[in-house]
């Protein structure tokens, strides 16, 4: 998840928890940790995440030039990408779609609708790895 919001990282764990199935989510919190991560995947001891999330209003840079990024590397390009910004547009959304982002959703404000969401990003995921290969529930 490359979200500067930590509430919204905070309910997205909640509402994993609240589901049940095992998970690891990673956090980066600004467009600098976000390159880095993009730019030495490969390298990392952990496989590729099955799905990235993205909000487009970031520190340091946007989400367009991270979803760039994303796009051009080798072992990120193929991953599913969701972006969840706070306000929709018409044109944002075109405009990612157009990237191969998979999911486009404004962040949800009750409850009920952060587990819908939650269960949605699921379904997009590239095969969910047993937790034994990583940590459950953690972030950096």
């Amino acid at each position: 998840m490359i979200d500067d919001n930590r509430v919204d990282a905070m309910l997205l764990r909640q509402a994993l928890d609240s589901i049940g199935k095992p998970y690891i989510l990673e956090i980066l919190s600004d467009a600098d940790e976000a390159i880095r991560f993009i730019d030495n995947a490969g390298l990392s001891a952990y496989r590729s995440p099955d799905l990235i999330i993205v909000d487009l209003h970031l520190p340091k840079s946007d989400g367009i030039t991270i979803l760039e990024k994303l796009r051009c590397n080798a072992v990120l390009s193929e991953v599913p990408v969701a972006v969840l910004p706070t306000l929709a547009s018409p044109q944002e959304d075109r405009r990612v779609r157009e990237m191969g982002v998979r999911l486009y959703r404004t962040k949800p404000i009750s409850w009920n609708d952060t587990v819908a969401l939650t269960r949605e990003l699921l379904d997009i995921c590239v095969e969910p790895r047993p937790v034994s290969e990583g940590r459950s529930g953690t972030s950096h």
